[in-house]
């Protein structure tokens, strides 16, 4: 286990395989940062317009207009393709990482990351931000969920039941849906609320964030295009109503 893994995961009850390599996420993390300055640049527009007073049922609804229409059949079919060509080149290794991962992904290893810095803090900040991590991540998750109920974009795992053989899937299920991503949209919330109340650690959560969208590819839940997550920004209105609110400047 790598020194940073160490540091997100002590104590914990479940602690990760080795997971994927830098260079396997590299690729990955690139356009998440990409899409993390268009979304920052959105957020600016949100911000200049309603400030800082909290409003998450407005939030969220401006937020959802901001994410791109769900791909196209055509596609949806190339994806599906390249998910099962992924699925054939699986090891057992990757198959434990990405099954940690998605377990953990979603909000329990951002939980610990925050823990580690309220070791720092005093204790009522430290309750400020948990409530806070809690809030973004929440948002994050109706801001996906709604778009999701919405489009109906089958998981992959849903239009080829053997990509996932431990799912149980009925003929004809149409759920669960994969766009937007469930994982992309809390891993992309946690890492800028974490990294504006920590800049120094924003490498550690930007690597997690990789770690945590490749899984997706490599243990399709979704497929690489449909993990898109809304904006990056969705720990906003969530936050900036607070003196400590983890928003971008």
């Amino acid at each position: 286990m790598s020194a940073r893994q160490a540091r997100c995961c002590s104590g914990s009850q479940n602690p990760p395989p080795k997971l994927f390599t830098d260079a396997e996420v590299a690729a990955i993390g690139k356009q998440a940062a990409a899409q993390r300055a268009k979304t920052d640049a959105l957020f600016a527009q949100w911000k200049a317009g309603h400030g800082a007073t909290r409003d998450d049922k407005a939030f969220a609804a401006w937020a959802a207009r901001q994410v791109p229409a769900p791909p196209s059949a055509k596609q949806r079919t190339a994806e599906l393709h390249q998910v099962q060509v992924l699925a054939k080149a699986r090891t057992a290794a990757g198959k434990k990482a990405a099954t940690w991962l998605e377990l953990y992904g979603k909000k329990d290893i951002w939980k610990l990351y925050l823990h580690d810095q309220r070791e720092l803090t005093p204790e009522a900040q430290g309750t400020a931000e948990k409530a806070q991590l809690k809030a973004a991540l929440k948002l994050a998750k109706t801001i996906s969920d709604q778009l999701a109920a919405k489009d109906k974009q089958s998981a992959p795992f849903v239009l080829d039941p053997s990509l996932r053989p431990d799912k149980h899937i009925n003929p004809g299920a149409k759920g669960p849906s994969s766009y937007p991503s469930r994982h992309a949209a809390r891993s992309a919330a946690a890492v800028t609320y974490l990294s504006a109340l920590s800049p120094h650690r924003a490498q550690d959560y930007e690597w997690m964030r990789s770690e945590v969208l490749y899984s997706a590819s490599t243990w399709p839940a979704t497929s690489p295009a449909t993990s898109q997550p809304a904006p990056s920004s969705a720990t906003s209105s969530a936050t900036t109503n607070s003196p400590s609110a983890a928003t971008d400047p």
